[in-house]
């Protein structure tokens, strides 16, 4: 029955949008990504790694998060989300490099998919550790993004 009670009580993040902005060229491409905790209860040490990659359509993508990734991750510690509270985490996916008109026109054709994956851990107020990734992909309209088929996962605590 406590397990059951901790279980409806217990922090739950989850990801509420992700939003880029507009692919113009000379323009990096600017995207935030926003978290929420749809729990009763606090979630604690809140880590969040995220990474880009951008990949040939079908090409698998490196979803590593430590110094023998392809790309070196993004961390971003939050500490401390409330329960019903939400954060924002805003990512220059080029590293401030600005787009061409190729850059552009090889992710409207679906040539290169731009992808944004990442991994949450956080513990709940109950000591139990917890964890969820993410992973989607600029749609070819270059306006929204996809749920990636896999890299989708949490723990079963």
């Amino acid at each position: 029955m406590q397990a059951v009670s901790r279980l409806e009580r217990r922090a739950w993040i989850g990801i509420s949008d992700v939003k880029a902005s507009k692919l113009e060229v000379g323009q990096p491409v600017l995207i935030s990504v926003g978290f929420t905790n749809t729990g009763k209860t606090p979630a604690k040490k809140l880590t969040i790694v995220s990474n880009f990659a951008v990949a040939r359509n079908g090409e698998k993508v490196d979803f590593r998060y430590s110094a023998e990734a392809a790309s070196p991750p993004e961390r971003n510690s939050r500490g401390l989300l409330t329960a019903g509270g939400d954060t924002h985490i805003n990512f220059d996916t080029i590293r401030g490099r600005p787009l061409s008109q190729r850059d552009i026109d090889v992710v409207i054709a679906g040539e290169r998919l731009l992808y944004l994956h990442g991994l949450v851990k956080y513990d709940d107020v109950f000591g139990k550790h917890h964890w969820m990734t993410f992973c989607y992909f600029m749609d070819r309209d270059a306006s929204s993004f996809v749920i990636c088929k896999e890299h989708n996962n949490a723990d079963g605590n």
